[in-house]
């Protein structure tokens, strides 16, 4: 009887530790799935990057537009304040004057519509930022988080 427990007591250790190493996922995989997050990771750091880079550069074009406009429209209040005179009482200083203003309106004028133009191509850059962004996050599973700290460079050690 003692025997027969002996007997089945090393047969269910060697089918216990048969199964544990059998279990769990592969080095190779596991390998595969830490260089891929890797990856993922290092492309979300970029991305994030360029997506705070882009808004910077685009609350930085908002806010000269802004201002330009602002002097465009107190050139224009000048030019009309200007010409309400009649044109025969006008001086030829004043009318100098006003040449000067109207080229600093069109010179005004021109930098508005090209930093409206800058600032559509950033809106858009930004929409493909945030969808590529998105498209990671997707691929991460939503749900899941990356890890705070940096991922070990490869598999660990069998010891």
């Amino acid at each position: 009887m003692k025997a027969f427990q002996h007997l089945f007591l090393s047969i269910l250790v060697a089918a216990s530790v048969l199964a544990l190493s059998g279990c769990g996922v592969s080095e190779e995989q596991h390998g595969k799935a830490v260089t891929e997050l890797g990856r993922v990771k290092a492309e979300l750091d970029k991305t994030m990057a360029e997506l705070k880079k882009t808004e910077a550069d685009l609350a930085q074009a908002v806010s000269k537009n802004a201002a330009l406009e602002k002097s465009l429209g107190e050139a224009q209040a000048q030019i009309r304040s200007e010409s309400k005179g009649s044109a025969a009482a006008i001086s030829s200083a004043a009318q100098d004057k006003l040449a000067a203003s109207q080229k600093q309106v069109s010179d005004l004028q021109a930098q508005v519509k090209s930093l409206s133009r800058e600032n559509s191509n950033l809106k858009i850059l930004l929409e493909k930022l945030q969808a590529e962004y998105a498209e990671i996050q997707k691929k991460l599973g939503g749900g899941v988080q990356l890890p705070t700290q940096q991922l070990p460079a490869g598999l660990p050690k069998k010891q």
